[in-house]
C-alpha cells in the first residue's frame, strides 16, 4: 500500500510538471501572434486667466440752466463706457467739475487698471468700472476684491492712510450710530455677472465669491460716496489698490 501512495505521488508529479510545460509552451506561442502600440502622451493643465475687456467712468458737470432730478440744479452726472466722455462736444458751456475714470492698457497687460477719482464731493455717487471677461479652461472663484491704502510716505501719510480706512469701513458697515445703512456712503464694490457675452447681467452683493466658467463676464463696480463730513475737504493725492484675484473654485472659502 505505501509502494502505491508513492506511484501515486509520482504520477501527479509527472501531470503536474506537464501542465507547467504547456502553458509554458502556450505562453511562447501567445506571444509570437501579439502586436504592440507605442504612446507618446503630452499633457496640457487647467488655466485660470482673468481679463480686463472694457471699463466705465463717472463724469459730472456743472450746466447752467440743466436738472438733474438726483443731483439738483446746474448739474449732469454721466455714467459711460470707456474712459472719456463727448458731452463738451456738444454742450460747450458745461464744466467739467469731477470725474471718476478707469483706464487700462488695451494693446498690452490687461490684468491693471488704474481708476483715478478727481474733484469728489458729497452727494454723487462716483462709480469706476472694470469688465472682465475669463478666459481660463477650469472654474474660477472671484475671492478677493479690497481696498488697501497706498500713500506715498510723508508727514500727511497716516492721514490719508486713515481716510481711505474710514471710507471703506463706512461702505462695508455703514454707520449704526447715526443710522447709516452699508452702502450708502464711503467706498465699496458690487458686483454682476452675465454667462451670454454681456448681453444679460445677474446682480450680486459684491464681487467675493462670483463663480466663472470659460467666456463668463464679472462686472466689478468700485463706488465712492464722500460724506457730508468737513473732514474730507481739500483732500488731494489719496492713493488706494483695489485686489482682484481668482481662484481655482474647489480651492475657495465662503467668508466667515
Amino acid at each position: 500500500m505505501h509502494r502505491r501512495n508513492r506511484a501515486s505521488l509520482k504520477r501527479i508529479g509527472l501531470l503536474a510538471f506537464a501542465m507547467v510545460i504547456a502553458l509554458g509552451a502556450m505562453g511562447v506561442g501567445y506571444a509570437a501572434w501579439t502586436d504592440s502600440v507605442y504612446i507618446n502622451s503630452t499633457v496640457y493643465t487647467g488655466t485660470l486667466d482673468i481679463d480686463i475687456w472694457a471699463t466705465s467712468s463717472t463724469f459730472v458737470y456743472k450746466e447752467p440752466g440743466m436738472y438733474d432730478p438726483l443731483y439738483g440744479n446746474d448739474i449732469v452726472v454721466r455714467y459711460v463706457d470707456g474712459s472719456s466722455d463727448s458731452y463738451l462736444n456738444s454742450h460747450p458751456e458745461a464744466e467739467l467739475i469731477a470725474s471718476a475714470v478707469t483706464t487700462f492698457n488695451n494693446g498690452g497687460d490687461a490684468d491693471l487698471a488704474t481708476m483715478t477719482f478727481d474733484g469728489l464731493f458729497p452727494c454723487i455717487d462716483f462709480q469706476a468700472d472694470l469688465y472682465l471677461e475669463y478666459n481660463g479652461t477650469i472654474p474660477g472663484i472671484i475671492e478677493v476684491a479690497i481696498v488697501n491704502p497706498d500713500n506715498d510716505a510723508g508727514p500727511d501719510k497716516a492721514t490719508k492712510d486713515a481716510i481711505i480706512a474710514e471710507l471703506w469701513n463706512l461702505g462695508q458697515n455703514g454707520d449704526p450710530g447715526k443710522g447709516i445703512p452699508p452702502r450708502t456712503y464711503g467706498a465699496w464694490f458690487v458686483g454682476k455677472k452675465s454667462t451670454n457675452y454681456g448681453v444679460d447681467w445677474v446682480g450680486v452683493d459684491a464681487p467675493e465669491g462670483i463663480q466663472l466658467h470659460r467666456y463668463d463676464f464679472a462686472h466689478v463696480i468700485l463706488h465712492v460716496h464722500i460724506p457730508q463730513d468737513p473732514a474730507y475737504e481739500n483732500l488731494s493725492g489719496l492713493k488706494f489698490e483695489g485686489v482682484i484675484n481668482v481662484i481655482q473654485w474647489n480651492e475657495y472659502e465662503e467668508p466667515t
